[in-house]
């Protein structure tokens, strides 16, 4: 059964294609049948009237299928409208608890809820369930005829006469004679009342497709509806769950805020920020007097502040989690979606266009050769009438019965001439074929002994060829000369082989085709003889026959014709009982339609009273908590004048907490900088104090001012050292980056010339099965004219004048192209004509040069195939060079990185390493401190520019590394 509703066109179109060829071919029998005047209507045959009736029970099969599935497609809806309804009841429950949960019994009292109704969805989700309701008592009328009328028309008396043949129709007059009329008789007649009964059935066919088409279109408005009602429960859930939420974590006396987006959170933060800060103004203004009530107010409304706040966020990481779940979703699903087309396209077996095309092409040539099976079978009928009209006039003038012993006695002497005709055939032929045996068998020696020497020469060519270093000697000129010499002459040999092997296969064709003659002939006549005498037995049964099949038919046109008045007559009450149907329901979904719009309206009027009041409520309730007369148009103006104040007094504190972070931080520096001072006196103090006697100031500054010249020296010696390792290991990254270029272009060369042999050693091995391929054709052609060969001695005279009287014509001077491979053997079937033995010799001679090219053919490739395998090996021997050289290279790599790493090691030990200790004045000056500080940072800064230079390195040795690793 196919499924409900068809979710693409194709299904559809191969229905009409389908129905459409059935009403073509009706209509075709009944033109071809309308066209023939009614005196020379012949006889209906048996396959004409089993043809017929195979066409009405396939089209009373696609109605049964039809009804079915116009049943199952009512069934469908029915579910899905019943799953509608459920959704919508769902969905009034889901809102009357939002409505409780939202609004309980208190006063609307939040600034946010002015601009909001009370009731944010219509609650019309019962009344459209209403409505489809009442849309699907006309529709399923509607399908409910449709099948009645399907159902009516399998029980009409036509399709039953198809089926049963033997019930004519419900009229008691047609049953007259049932024992006579047999089913092919009474299916003859009825072809007129099959075609108008076969238009009857493409009328309402049309009626089907057009009520799915409706159905389709109303199932997609239900699909889309329950899709939008989903979206409207999902959304209603949300609200559900945050306003539970908010009821169990805040007091009942605060205002809920609404929040239906995510998109909206910034804003209601905005707004709840702006509300605190006018709650606390009115109550710094109220509760002056009052400091506990203020303080106890201000935890409170901190206590909501963070509580808000911790809520916002955890709404906003859910709304995060939400969309990348969704994301995550999508991805998923996509992925499920591939997988479930692949696994599809993997289950189903891929439909080429070559592949449709061919099928195309069968269908046409099926549909041809019914055509011109029709066409055979019509001119059949007409040469069966003529020869009935013949054979009456036979018996009209019936000859006597000694003229018929006469000629049966001519008969008998004729087939006895042919018999023994037959038998003389059939020892000559018994004789050639022993004649052909043996020189079949003389034959295939000398072309073995032929192909050996063959074999041979070739062998020695190729070894003669292969050895050969310089020009050829005229000895070996000599030797290649004799060969092809008797080459020629072998071919020559085998030419003349050839051609006797075609002339005598042309005899024993004639031979044979004379014998089939015979056979044939003596066939006929036989059968000729057996059918003359039947039919002359059963003409008189025929005439008989066709007469009680005329009387039948004239009586089953007669009752088809009531039949199909009293159905007309039926579908015409039908449909207009279906058209008054569908006005009264049209007229009771308006009828509805209008009264839900008129209930709507006027809770929208209700729902805009109580937003007024709570409104006015409100702006009352400012005004007492103001102290001031504020009016509703004037509420925004003082909310806003109040959020202005905050905000300057928050930029005020703003500022006052900058500048005292900026007096702490000058407080900080400038114990920072007494500290480091106090800390660079007593380090000097304890440099130049190792004598522990107290130098005068110009002596502290002359030991300061040597020791930094001997800091200096050594900086500059560590440079120096630092500057030749950093050289040094430049020239040896240079080098490795050298070397590591050298193999990647190594690798590539490698890799494009193993491509290369790669491609054309499958060339050549292509090229090699392919000669190969040609190679097996031409040997087993050769086999099979070798097969064929007359057997005679070699020695015979027949051979001899078959040589003196055809030769063989001389080989081509090009060598000539390879035959294809499709070409066919001339030895498949004998020839029919003796007049093909002299190409067929040329095509032999033709495949054994043929033969020849194709061995030298495989051994050049051969020859390829070996060079190919040996610069592989050549290829493989430098790869393996190459990896040595870069694990070499490798290795160098790391003692340099070593060597690197002890040299750090003694530039940090020298500079750990403390100086000697001056005999000179124990006080520096501050200059001095500063000059040693920025000359420690200048060392400090080198050290860290030559790490990173040699972290830099390590990097790029990575990287070569990984790119040039094999």
């Amino acid at each position: 059964m196919e499924e409900p509703i068809p979710e693409g066109d194709e299904e559809q179109d191969t229905a009409q294609h389908k129905i459409g060829t059935v009403k073509e071919e009706a209509e075709e029998d009944k033109q071809q049948r309308l066209e023939k005047p009614e005196d020379e209507v012949p006889p209906q045959s048996p396959a004409q009237s089993k043809f017929v009736a195979d066409k009405l029970e396939s089209v009373t099969q696609e109605l049964i299928d039809l009804r079915v599935e116009h049943e199952s497609t009512l069934h469908d809806y029915d579910s899905l409208h019943h799953k509608y309804e459920d959704a919508m009841r769902k969905l009034a429950e889901l809102q009357d608890s939002i409505d409780e949960a939202r609004h309980p019994q208190r006063i609307r009292d939040s600034v946010i809820s002015v601009a909001t109704p009370i009731h944010t969805r219509p609650e019309s989700f019962l009344s459209d369930a209403k409505t489809s309701d009442l849309k699907d008592g006309p529709r399923s009328s509607f399908s409910r005829s449709l099948s009645s009328e399907l159902s009516s028309a399998m029980d009409s008396p036509a399709t039953a006469a198809s089926s049963n043949a033997d019930t004519l129709s419900e009229d008691g007059n047609a049953t007259a004679k049932p024992a006579a009329v047999s089913t092919e008789d009474l299916q003859h007649a009825q072809s007129v009342e099959l075609a108008a009964e076969l238009d009857r059935l493409k009328a309402m066919a049309q009626e089907r497709e057009a009520a799915e088409k409706e159905l389709a279109e109303r199932y997609a408005q239900l699909e889309s509806k329950h899709s939008e009602t989903l979206d409207i429960v999902e959304e209603l859930k949300t609200d559900l769950t945050r306003a539970r939420a908010y009821e169990a974590t805040s007091p009942r006396s605060s205002t809920p805020i609404i929040r239906r987006k995510s998109s909206q959170n910034l804003l209601v933060a905005d707004r709840a920020h702006r509300s605190f800060a006018s709650l606390r103004n009115i109550a710094a203004e109220s509760f002056d007097n009052r400091p506990e009530l203020m303080q106890s107010f201000e935890l409170n409304i901190n206590a909501a502040m963070h509580e808000l706040h911790t809520r916002s966020e955890r709404i906003q990481e859910l709304e995060a989690d939400v969309a990348s779940a969704k994301k995550e979703m999508e991805t998923k699903m996509t992925i499920i979606s591939g997988l479930t087309r692949e696994r599809s396209s993997l289950k189903s077996s891929p439909i080429e266009m070559s592949m449709v095309a061919n099928l195309r092409d069968q269908l046409e040539q099926s549909e041809r050769q019914l055509n011109d099976t029709r066409n055979a079978h019509l001119a059949r009928e007409q040469t069966l009438t003529t020869e009935l009209e013949s054979l009456r006039q036979a018996l009209a003038s019936r000859p006597d019965p000694q003229d018929v012993e006469e000629s049966e006695q001519k008969h008998e002497q004729r087939i006895a001439e042919l018999q023994s005709e037959l038998e003389t055939w059939e020892n000559k032929h018994k004789e050639a074929l022993d004649t052909m045996a043996k020189t079949e068998a003389a034959m295939r020696g000398t072309i073995q002994e032929l192909e050996s020497q063959v074999v041979s020469t070739s062998a020695q060519l190729t070894d003669s060829q292969s050895h050969q270093t310089g020009e050829k000697d005229e000895s070996v000129r000599e030797a290649e000369q004799r060969q092809q010499n008797l080459i020629s002459f072998l071919r020559s040999e085998i030419d003349e082989y050839k051609a006797i092997i075609n002339s005598n296969a042309a005899k024993v064709a004639e031979l044979e085709q004379s014998h089939s003659a015979a056979r044939s002939q003596l066939d006929e006549l036989n059968k000729a003889h057996a059918s003359v005498q039947e039919d002359n037995t059963h003409q008189l049964e025929l005439v008989a026959k066709l007469e009680e099949q005329i009387a039948a038919h004239d009586e089953a046109t007669k009752n088809h014709q009531a039949s199909l008045e009293e159905l007309k007559a039926n579908h015409a009450k039908e449909l207009a009982d279906i058209k008054t149907r569908e006005q009264k329901g049209y007229e009771e979904q308006v009828e509805v339609l209008l009264s839900e719009h008129a209930d709507s309206v006027q809770r929208l009027e209700t729902e805009l009273g109580e937003a007024r009041d709570d409104l006015m409520k409100i702006a009352s309730q400012v005004a007492f908590a103001l102290g001031l007369d504020v009016s509703v148009e004037k509420l925004t103006e003082r909310i806003n004048d109040l959020a202005v104040s905050q905000q300057a007094l928050a930029e005020e504190k703003k500022k006052r907490g900058e500048m005292e972070s900026h007096v702490t931080d000058l407080t900080t520096i400038n114990d920072k900088v007494v500290q480091d001072l106090e800390a660079a006196r007593s380090a000097l103090a304890e440099m130049l104090g190792a004598a522990n006697k107290p130098a005068p100031l110009v002596e502290q500054l002359t030991a300061a001012k040597n020791k930094m010249a001997d800091l200096d020296t050594r900086s500059k010696k560590n440079s120096r050292l630092v500057e030749e390792l950093e050289e040094q290991l430049q020239n040896n990254f240079d080098e490795v980056q050298m070397t590591n270029n050298r193999l990647s272009t190594l690798q590539t060369e490698r890799n494009a010339a193993l491509d290369e042999a790669n491609a054309a050693t499958a060339r050549l091995q292509a090229e090699l099965e392919v000669a190969r391929e040609d190679y097996a054709l031409l040997q087993a052609k050769f086999d099979e004219l070798s097969a064929g060969v007359q057997r005679s001695n070699s020695n015979s005279t027949i051979r001899k004048s078959a040589s003196h009287v055809s030769l063989p014509s001389p080989p081509p001077a090009i060598p000539l192209p390879p035959l294809p491979s499709g070409a066919g053997s001339p030895v498949n079937g004998v020839p029919s004509s003796p007049t093909n033995a002299r190409p067929a010799s040329k095509d032999n001679f033709n495949i054994s040069q043929i033969t020849e090219d194709q061995e030298a053919r495989i051994r050049t490739i051969e020859k390829h195939l070996d060079a190919e395998r040996q610069l592989t090996q050549t290829l493989e021997d430098a790869l393996t060079d190459l990896e040595k050289q870069t694990k070499q290279v490798k290795s160098d790599c790391d003692a340099w990185k070593k060597r690197a790493q002890e040299l750090e090691a003694e530039v940090k030990e020298l500079k750990d390493r403390p100086p000697p200790e001056p005999v000179q004045d124990n006080r520096w000056s501050v200059q001095a401190v500063e000059e040693e500080r920025k000359k420690r940072q200048a060392a400090e800064a080198a050290r860290r520019q030559l790490e990173e230079r040699m972290n830099a390195i390590s990097k790029n040795k990575k990287k070569k590394g990984s790119l040039n690793c094999f």
